[in-house]
């Protein structure tokens, strides 16, 4: 697997589990969903019930999954080579993910995996930057984007979470899984992606203005030309064309920047000093 290889030809693994509850150590999987993806075509999955080897008790109420529906489904480690197989060198991709990799890692610890992902893309972190959302459960943003259903199986939360990529994927335009894997990091660590700093760098160099989409939370996503007077990451400082205003923009809040042919509108005045880090908006 490679980070920095374009989208279209790595190899994603879109993953979903059901679970007899909520405690790694203590529950198991009863279901699991991965869709092998591969220039927007799945190319391999795997969609089984598990035989837990405990009863699913009250965890029935979420995903519908009962005892009787999973006698005679095969135990995990029936699974854990075709598992394998359809992970294998993939990204993996899954909404509020961390979960899922906890039960992952406590399988392996049991012997009933050979082995779990330990990076992984989330689209619950990757919505919240991008979108402007109120819940950002799985559910409620496939009904404000009118994405397919979630129901809290695995095979139809893998369909949702697909879609949902996509859609974030048309707001910050990644060209790598890499640029994703630093745009979800939205946990207090303003980050700036290497492709979005190369075209800063270039367009000071230049003298030229750069396009930006960016979104305070709460608000609706802005694009605006902007000329960079000064960079240091995770902060840029410069002129917005249209607000006809001075400001210092988080990397984090920076959805996608483009090169253009325009001119600098307005250079930093004469003695001006940068205020990077101590205003931003």
């Amino acid at each position: 697997m490679s980070w920095d290889e374009p989208l279209s030809r790595v190899a994603l693994a879109f993953l979903d589990l059901e679970m007899t509850g909520c405690d790694p150590a203590n529950d198991r999987i009863c279901e699991v969903a991965i869709h092998r993806v591969v220039g927007g075509e799945v190319v391999d999955r795997v969609v089984s019930l598990i035989d837990p080897g405990v009863s699913v008790g009250a965890s029935v109420e979420v995903h519908g999954i009962t005892d009787a529906m999973l006698a005679g489904a095969p135990l995990l480690e029936a699974l854990s080579a075709r598992i394998g197989e359809v992970l294998e060198g993939a990204v993996v991709i899954g909404h509020a993910i961390a979960f899922d990799l906890a039960f992952l890692r406590a399988a392996v610890a049991r012997g009933e995996l050979a082995w779990a992902p330990e990076v992984a893309i989330d689209t619950r972190g990757l919505a919240q930057r991008a979108l402007r959302v109120g819940s950002a459960s799985l559910a409620a943003l496939a009904q404000d984007l009118a994405l397919p259903r979630p129901t809290h199986r695995a095979e139809p939360d893998v369909l949702a979470t697909r879609a949902l990529f996509d859609a974030i994927c048309e707001v910050l335009r990644p060209e790598t899984a890499r640029h994703l894997l630093l745009a979800q990091d939205v946990g207090g660590r303003a980050t700036l992606r290497g492709d979005v700093e190369a075209t800063l760098r270039d367009a000071h160099a230049q003298g030229r203005a750069v396009r930006v989409c960016y979104r305070v939370p709460g608000r609706r996503a802005i694009e605006d030309l902007f000329d960079v007077w000064a960079l240091e990451p995770p902060r840029v400082e410069g002129w917005l064309h249209d607000k006809q205003v001075q400001r210092a923009l988080r990397g984090d809040r920076l959805l996608w920047v483009e090169a253009t042919d325009e001119p600098v509108a307005r250079t930093a005045p004469a003695g001006w000093t940068p205020t990077i880090p101590r205003r931003d908006v």
